[in-house]
């Protein structure tokens, strides 16, 4: 828990720093639940999740009146030495984007036969002892043939079905079920409305249906060019995350301000509450559930409330180290280059996200602009798999909804990674 709360509050603190500002209105995937032909239990469908309030983050202290050359000592900022990661793409990454694209557009086919990966339309209503359950019965809907969504049995029968088909098939519930169909023999009649097959590799026709261009060739430099702009990107905003970080890893702070260790502390505090109210929970029910004791909990609050507070305390330093004021042509000419970013006006950016925390930030890029314009950077040959930062992969994804008030989600190999981590620590104390 230590490891992932640490870096829960480093996102709250600098994360649109780190990434830059993305646009608000960021895509999103749809993504279902496993599927089956019969719904388990619906319960109240309201959540805690759903219910839960997210509080205001609070206010960075201000340190205008502060001199901050007595309180940090900068390391030479100017004339660091990075390494930038550059990536070659090769063919396996374009053909492995284009077929996930092809899966994703499957081609109808009026002639042939279920097969296994198909996209079948089905309509379907099943019963137990010849009644309808609830949740058993739905029409046009999608499935694709070997994904495991609906329960066992069910999809296989399918195969070698034909368009206009109607079929019973037989499936037992598994025991691991709802209470009221576990373990029991159901009937479905299904009905193929149409067919859709993933073809193996693109055709002038899928490109010129489903692309904006008329042929293979053209969709795959496309891709190629849709790539090296991805890895070009995302090595951009690598470099800038290795920038702050050995900005915050070489300063020294010689003395802790109160009100930035404060600060820092209600960073914390807001974070674990977040998560203790999206899943139903008080703090100490949280930090219970988390395999930590309170007092465990508090020597964390202390240790991450110093790390935030020298991040704020540094960035802050080195603002007023290169005299960037708000409302000055630095300041003006980087508010600019967020606006276009995000979007949005300075109004709807101040509104969006309150003035000392836009302020904050266009300051902190103002920085990270000087660092990378006066670096060393060498080139060196990678991939963005590599990419990982410190303690995890702070993705776009994950920054824009702490910065939007959003719950944030990590991988669950990353959770799996960071209990292991507090066990072995636990063993040791």
């Amino acid at each position: 828990m230590r490891k992932y709360l640490l870096v829960m509050t480093m996102v709250l603190v600098f994360g649109t720093v780190v990434t830059g500002c993305g646009n608000k209105e960021t895509d999103t995937e749809e993504v279902t639940a496993t599927e089956t032909p019969a719904a388990e239990d619906e319960g109240t469908g309201s959540t805690a999740e759903d219910t839960a309030e997210v509080a205001e983050a609070p206010v960075a202290p201000s340190f205008d009146d502060v001199d901050l050359s007595e309180i940090v000592k900068l390391p030479q900022y100017k004339g660091m030495d990075l390494e930038k990661i550059v990536t070659t793409v090769t063919k396996e990454a374009v053909d492995a984007e284009i077929k996930s694209a092809l899966e994703n557009a499957p081609v109808e086919d009026e002639d042939g036969v279920v097969e296994d990966g198909d996209i079948a339309n089905i309509d379907y209503e099943g019963k137990v002892d010849d009644v309808a359950f609830d949740g058993g019965t739905d029409q046009g809907h999608d499935l694709r043939i070997g994904s495991g969504a609906f329960i066992p049995g069910f999809e296989e029968q399918l195969i070698g079905m034909k368009k206009g088909d109607t079929k019973d098939i037989d499936i037992t519930f598994p025991e691991q079920y709802n209470e009221e169909l576990a373990g029991k023999d159901a009937v479905f009649t299904v009905t193929i409305n149409n067919i859709s097959k993933v073809l193996d590799v693109p055709t002038d026709a899928w490109v010129e249906e489903n692309t904006e261009y008329s042929n293979v060739a053209e969709y795959e430099e496309s891709v190629e060019k849709a790539i090296t702009e991805y890895n070009e990107e995302t090595a951009e905003k690598e470099l800038a995350t290795q920038a702050l970080t050995k900005l915050f890893d070489d300063a020294e702070i010689i003395e802790y301000l109160q009100e930035a260790v404060d600060y820092g502390e209600q960073l914390y505090e807001q974070g674990v509450q977040q998560y203790a109210d999206y899943s139903g929970q008080t703090i100490e029910e949280f930090v219970e559930s988390q395999g930590m004791t309170m007092e465990q909990y508090n020597e964390d609050k202390e240790e991450n409330a110093k790390g935030i507070a020298k991040q704020v305390l540094v960035l802050n330093a080195t603002v007023q180290a290169e005299g960037i004021k708000v409302g000055d042509d630095a300041y003006n000419a980087m508010l600019a280059v967020i606006v276009e970013e995000m979007q949005m006006s300075e109004e709807e950016l101040i509104e969006a996200y309150g003035q000392g925390d836009v302020e904050q930030n266009i300051l902190v890029r103002c920085i990270q602009d000087v660092i990378l314009e006066n670096a060393n950077i060498t080139e060196v040959e990678g991939s963005i798999d590599d990419i990982d930062g410190e303690e995890i992969e702070l993705t776009e994804e994950m920054l824009q909804e702490m910065m939007e008030g959003e719950e944030i989600e990590f991988d669950e190999e990353f959770d799996e990674e960071a209990d292991e981590e507090d066990d072995a620590d636990h063993e040791e104390e």
